[in-house]
């Protein structure tokens, strides 16, 4: 991490939330999820059918709600069901930043603070200055490459997200761009960033993303239904596209309220948790609300909520205060302000 005080946040918020964790205790649904009646989880069922209706006016395909562990509300809408894989979008984004935190707590990445083009040291690219060479880990985990790259979070075309896709190196599509800004001075919505990361996660673990993915989380979690799309060299791709069931979009959710525990291991470091907790990062992409951003997740502080978050609303949420995991899929931008506080209004004790 780049500043003292924010690894002393970091520090503080851990052990709040693993203390908080500790004391709880939920059914992990490595083979299957437990289910339980709202009641029985403090969650009220005439709100949640409301919740549910506002998911289907808001064009979503799935909408699941679980509570200490327990789904509380599962819904799918016509024509998507439940054996159904769902492209997920940009929430592949918060998988990737996860799997690099677990390589690094393995020791076999270094630290965020690592220039970027350090891992590449047997490529050259175009544009390099000095402010490309001071561009690290951390500035692409967090939107602050300074890579001159158009990707707005509207539905403005993202015209070098299709630029890179189409091109036959996407790694150096990306490090050949020049540099807009330097890193670290503003939040520029950017998949190259990401696909970067899931470029250094192979490297350092000698094996393709999905794969490690497949090994080091999905297996312990219980996932076992994903397709993983590759650039032409082979690299996972590391902004979009992953495919999995809602309820594998759940496990990886519980897997973040539960402080990276999963069982009886540790899967995510805790800090790595924690960070999620204090991003600091504005995002100013909306007029009423406060979106924060780091380490690929969002987060709502108004709401306490961390997000994975996708193209029309693929959304892992987890909200600690409340022990709540909820996931949507869907067609369409519903608003944040409206789903979060209906789902807040489910929560009784």
């Amino acid at each position: 991490m780049r500043h003292p005080n924010r690894r002393s946040a970091v520090v503080a918020m851990a052990a709040v939330i693993a203390a908080r964790v500790e004391a709880a205790s939920v059914p992990w649904p490595t083979r299957a999820w437990a289910e339980a009646p709202p009641a029985s989880q403090g969650m009220d069922a005439t709100a949640l059918q409301a919740l549910s209706e506002l998911g289907r006016a808001a064009q979503m395909d799935s909408l699941l709600v679980a509570r200490r562990g327990h789904i509380v509300l599962e819904t799918y809408y016509e024509p998507f069901r439940a054996e159904m894989r769902h492209r997920i979008n940009s929430a592949t984004k918060g998988i990737v930043a996860a799997l690099l935190g677990m390589a690094q707590a393995q020791g076999r990445l270094g630290g965020n603070d690592t220039p970027v083009l350090d891992h590449f040291p047997d490529r050259s690219f175009a544009n390099v200055n000095a402010a490309k060479r001071t561009m690290t880990l951390q500035h692409l985990l967090d939107m602050q490459s300074g890579l001159a790259w158009q990707e707005p979070l509207n539905d403005l075309p993202p015209v070098s997200l299709r630029e890179m896709r189409a091109s036959g190196d996407w790694v150096r599509f990306v490090l050949d761009r020049p540099m807009a800004l330097p890193p670290g001075q503003a939040f520029n919505y950017n998949s190259g960033n990401s696909h970067l990361l899931s470029a250094v996660l192979a490297r350092a673990t000698g094996m393709s993303t999905e794969a490690y993915a497949r090994q080091q989380l999905f297996q312990p979690l219980g996932i076992t239904d994903v397709e993983w799309p590759q650039d032409p060299q082979g690299i996972s791709a590391g902004g979009f596209g992953l495919e999995m069931t809602t309820r594998d979009m759940a496990r990886i959710g519980l897997l973040v309220q539960q402080v990276g525990r999963w069982e009886d291991r540790q899967l995510l470091p805790r800090e790595w948790v924690a960070q999620l907790q204090v991003s600091r990062v504005p995002m100013i992409i909306s007029a009423n609300l406060d979106f924060r951003y780091g380490q690929q997740w969002w987060r709502l502080p108004e709401f306490n909520a961390v997000m994975a978050v996708g193209f029309n609303r693929q959304v892992i949420l987890a909200m600690p205060d409340l022990e709540l995991v909820t996931v949507t899929t869907g067609r369409s931008h519903w608003d944040f302000r409206r789903v979060l506080g209906a789902l807040r209004s489910c929560v009784r004790t």
